[in-house]
C-alpha cells in the first residue's frame, strides 16, 4: 500500500515517509510577506515580521531624504518651516519660496538683462539679439582695428580680434 503526498504528488512506502515529508521545511506551509518577499513558518510568525519597526511603512519626503512614520507625520513636515523649499535664482542670489515667484522675478524689467551696442547705444533683451543686430546693414560692413589696421566685417568679429592673444602680441610688438 502506498502513502500519497496530494500538495507535490509524491508517493511513499510507509506511513513514516509521507510524515517526514510532511515535516521537512521543503514541503512546509509559507507565509510570503508581500512587501519584501521574505517567506515565514507560521501566521503568526509573519504578523510579527510585518509589525516590526525594520518592516514598518515609511513616508518619505522626496525633497530632503527624511522618512516619517505616518502620512500625517509627512504632511506636518511639508508644512513645518524646515521645509520650505528654496527657489534660488542664479543671476542675482535671491531666493523664493516657489518656482513661480522665481520664475516672475526673472522675466521682470528689473531682472532682465541688457545688452548694449557700444555704437548707436541701443540696448537688446539678449546676446543673440545684439549680435544680430550688429551684423545687420544698420552698421557698416567694415570694422577696423585700430592697433593693428585688420578690417573685420562685423563689430563682433572685431570684438572676438581685440580679446584675442594674436591681437594682443601684435600690439605689443608694434610698440616696441
Amino acid at each position: 500500500m502506498s502513502h500519497y503526498c496530494a500538495a507535490c504528488d509524491r508517493r511513499f512506502n510507509t506511513p513514516i515517509s509521507l510524515l517526514q515529508h510532511l515535516d521537512s521545511p521543503a514541503h512546509a506551509a509559507s507565509y510570503e510577506c508581500d512587501s519584501c518577499d521574505r517567506e515565514f513558518g507560521s501566521q503568526l510568525a509573519l504578523n510579527q515580521h510585518l509589525s516590526s519597526p525594520v518592516h514598518a511603512l515609511s513616508y518619505d519626503c522626496d525633497d530632503c531624504d527624511r522618512s516619517f512614520g505616518s502620512q500625517e507625520a509627512l504632511e506636518q513636515h511639508f508644512n513645518s518651516s524646515l521645509h520650505v523649499s528654496v527657489f534660488e535664482c542664479d543671476d542675482c542670489d535671491r531666493e523664493f519660496g516657489s518656482q513661480q515667484a522665481l520664475d516672475q522675478h526673472l522675466n521682470s524689467p528689473a531682472h532682465s538683462s541688457s545688452y548694449e551696442c557700444d555704437d548707436c547705444d541701443r540696448e537688446f533683451g539678449s546676446q543673440q539679439a545684439l549680435d544680430q543686430h550688429l551684423n545687420s546693414p544698420a552698421h557698416s560692413s567694415s570694422y577696423e582695428c585700430d592697433n593693428c589696421d585688420r578690417t573685420f566685417g562685423s563689430q563682433q568679429a572685431l570684438r572676438q580680434h581685440r580679446a584675442s592673444s594674436v591681437h594682443n602680441r601684435r600690439y605689443v610688438s608694434s610698440m616696441l
